[in-house]
């Protein structure tokens, strides 16, 4: 269908406006809606001259949904049940089942991890280090967790970028109330979506601009990381608005030594047979780090001493890799970034070039989407990462509440309202159906971001339940 407002180009673009909801529209075979979705349905069919499908069977539907929610089929048992109840909420009850079973976590986490470019391995690993990430694992478990809790996708965006800070948090309000501190850090668990990505050799500028465009893509539908040598060419992104973000990351780190997810770990036999082997690899290392030491001071141009370190180094890696991931009594560990102690601003990297520098830029957010560019607030509590994701998760915010629900009609129906999830800017095609998708993005908010009331929502209508499983998608 046409867009039915003005798309406008640059600031003017559509997914730059405040978020409005639509007025549902009115059809005259009322009795056909079950909720809203279904009037946006039915109007469009009605303009046309067109009339719904008929009713699927409820072998169909029950299969149907059961792909949608949990990815898998039902068993037999569960479509006879289907089929012999009568009752008017039949299909609600197995909706609410689907959704408070641990598959439906474990199922629509796939697709977050997709668009959080999860790996278990590093790319492209600095030096010699080992390719993999022993302990990426915690983060995919929070992933799926989260989801399975229902966890608000306001704080479901907050926990991936400033987890630490929400940590902090609750061990000083679990010490201020004089009460035990908590039992684990998961909230730090889900920093892996910060940390996970390709470590481009060691390359510190490409780590950050990969963590700038993972969070700007995943959450905002924007393509930040073009700005990263030029303005952006197509929205309106200035190079100073990308290293304003760099800032945010570039005053992060990685501690050596990752934290467990328990702070206090069980002292079984596996952990101190563990513990022994750990000592015996951190003897190992500092060994080659003194030959390395005592090789560059003694500046031989010895090529087997250096081929031997390096096999050193490598083979060390390998077996701190092995050890981590391999060993019963590895305690498990959270990938976690952390504040550097005393943060700074970073000037603008002319042409990306870091031997060209430019002005020095204040960390903050991104023009286009602050309420008075003019009176951009700058972010000097630490890293700013805590005030980033609160911009970003901010419901004024016209973008993510769009980006998330665009996200889920994609994966349920195999096409999107926009066909580039993580592009609504203005190289987008325009929304097809631009009402429905924000009246979903304010339903979304006003629901209090629950992502299980928006698949409820989507799969419990009546146009759900019709013949041809695609069919009523391009109303």
């Amino acid at each position: 269908g046409a867009v039915r407002k003005g798309s406008g180009v640059g600031r003017a673009h559509w997914s730059f406006q405040p978020v409005q909801k639509p007025v549902v529209p009115s059809v005259k075979q009322t009795d056909w809606v079950r909720n809203p979705i279904d009037n946006f349905v039915l109007s469009r069919l009605e303009e046309a001259g067109m009339k719904p499908n008929t009713p699927a069977a409820k072998t169909t539907l029950i299969r149907r949904v059961y792909f949608d929610l949990i990815g898998m089929p039902p068993n037999a048992r569960d479509v006879q049940a289907f089929v012999n109840d009568e009752a008017p909420d039949a299909f609600e009850k197995v909706v609410d089942r689907l959704l408070a079973l641990p598959q439906y976590g474990e199922h629509w986490a796939r697709s977050w991890l997709d668009v959080a470019r999860y790996s278990d391995t590093k790319g492209d690993p600095p030096k010699q280090e080992d390719s993999r990430y022993p302990h990426a694992w915690t983060y995919r478990d929070w992933v799926v967790e989260a989801l399975n809790a229902d966890m608000p996708y306001n704080n479901f965006i907050v926990a991936q970028l400033a987890g630490d800070k929400l940590q902090a948090a609750l061990e000083k309000q679990a010490k201020d109330k004089n009460l035990p501190p908590p039992a684990n850090r998961w909230p730090v668990a889900a920093l892996g979506f910060l940390t996970l990505g390709n470590q481009f050799d060691g390359r510190r500028d490409d780590i950050i601009a990969d963590q700038i465009d993972v969070t700007t893509k995943a959450f905002l539908g924007l393509t930040v990381a073009c700005a990263r040598c030029h303005d952006h060419k197509f929205d309106p992104i200035p190079t100073k608005d990308y290293y304003s973000l760099y800032g945010v990351f570039a005053n992060t780190m990685q501690p050596k030594e990752l934290p467990t997810l328990e702070p206090k770990v069980p002292k079984t036999d596996q952990l101190m047979d563990y513990l022994a082997k750990t000592a015996a690899l951190n003897k190992r290392e500092a060994d080659i780090e003194q030959q390395q030491r005592e090789f560059r001071a003694a500046r031989r141009k010895d090529p087997e001493k250096r081929r031997e370190l390096i096999r050193l180094e490598r083979e060390l890696h390998r077996d701190i890799g092995n050890l981590e991931t391999e060993h019963p009594g590895a305690p498990a560990r959270v990938n976690v970034l952390l504040d550097v102690p005393r943060p700074k601003e970073f000037p603008v990297l002319l042409r990306g070039e870091t031997s060209n520098k430019g002005e020095i830029v204040p960390r903050r957010f991104l023009e286009i989407l602050s309420e008075d560019p003019k009176k951009r607030p700058t972010w000097r509590n630490g890293s700013g990462r805590l005030e980033l994701a609160l911009a970003i998760a901010d419901p004024k915010n016209p973008l993510t509440a769009r980006v998330i629900v665009n996200r889920i009609w994609q994966n349920h129906w195999g096409a999107g309202f926009v066909a580039t999830p993580d592009d609504l800017g203005n190289m987008s095609s325009p929304p097809t159906h631009p009402e429905l998708l924000d009246w979903l993005a304010a339903t979304l908010v006003e629901n209090g971001w629950s992502l299980k009331s928006l698949h409820r929502l989507i799969v419990d209508r009546k146009s759900t339940r019709l013949n041809s499983s695609h069919g009523y998608i391009s109303y």
